[in-house]
């Protein structure tokens, strides 16, 4: 099980609520933190690469199961539309 972090900024292209590690790297690399947040910031986020597994690192996996109930879904639908004819 993943927990996601969010924040209140919305995603241009999903339309929902920013996760929180995207935040900080938007805010990591503004230009507008002074070193010493930027440093710890960096610190965090390596610390999270190091101790936390991604749901990003389980993405091809979960295509494939996608891409499995999509054909199945499409040989559903065209048994359907054959007996309906």
């Amino acid at each position: 099980m993943f927990m996601r972090f969010v924040s209140s900024d919305i995603d241009k292209d999903s339309h929902v609520s920013a996760g929180l590690f995207c935040a900080a790297s938007q805010l990591r690399w503004s230009g507008g933190l002074p070193d010493y947040e930027f440093d710890a910031l960096t610190e965090l986020k390596d610390w999270f690469n190091v101790h936390l597994a991604s749901p990003f690192d389980h993405l091809s996996r979960a295509r494939r199961y996608e891409k499995r109930c999509a054909g199945s879904n499409r040989r559903r639908a065209n048994i359907l539309s054959e007996r309906g004819s």
